[in-house]
């Protein structure tokens, strides 16, 4: 998605945070807590109950059907294994829509690994105007 943000006053980097968070070869993904009544937004992390490992990513559930308040940044590190699996994935999907969720959770269903970091800057939704307006004023008031 390219509507939402991460800003941090301070300029760092939450991608950066997310890099050196991430062993070689491993796959990671940024996460941010919101209020449970706006779940229904975003792509929701389900984390597995004995673990507390990413367990899959659900897309807007309701907020009794929510199995976190975590949700999917799209601020991912992937391996190889996943990014033939969003290759194939990529191939075989018709509708000219790409879910990166499916090729993700495909991979984590079949053993593989996802890391979830949350993010410490503050989550700016800009996908409505609402939201970007609202990002402008942390911005500009953080700038000015």
């Amino acid at each position: 998605m390219g509507y939402d943000f991460i800003y941090n006053a301070d300029g760092s980097s939450e991608l950066m945070l997310l890099k050196q968070a991430t062993q070689e070869g491993k796959c990671s993904m940024l996460t941010v807590q919101i209020p449970r009544e706006e779940v229904s937004r975003y792509g929701v992390i389900q984390f597995n109950e004995n673990t507390s490992m990413f367990e899959k990513i659900i897309e807007h559930p309701t907020p009794e059907q929510a199995p976190s308040n975590y949700i999917n940044v799209s601020k991912y590190i992937l391996n190889y294994e996943v990014l033939q699996l969003v290759k194939t994935y990529t191939d075989l999907e018709v509708t000219g829509e790409y879910w990166l969720i499916e090729p993700i959770n495909q991979y984590v269903l079949a053993g593989g690994t996802m890391q979830v970091v949350p993010a410490r800057g503050e989550f700016l939704d800009g996908g409505n105007v609402h939201g970007w307006l609202h990002a402008n004023e942390v911005v500009v008031r953080q700038t000015y």
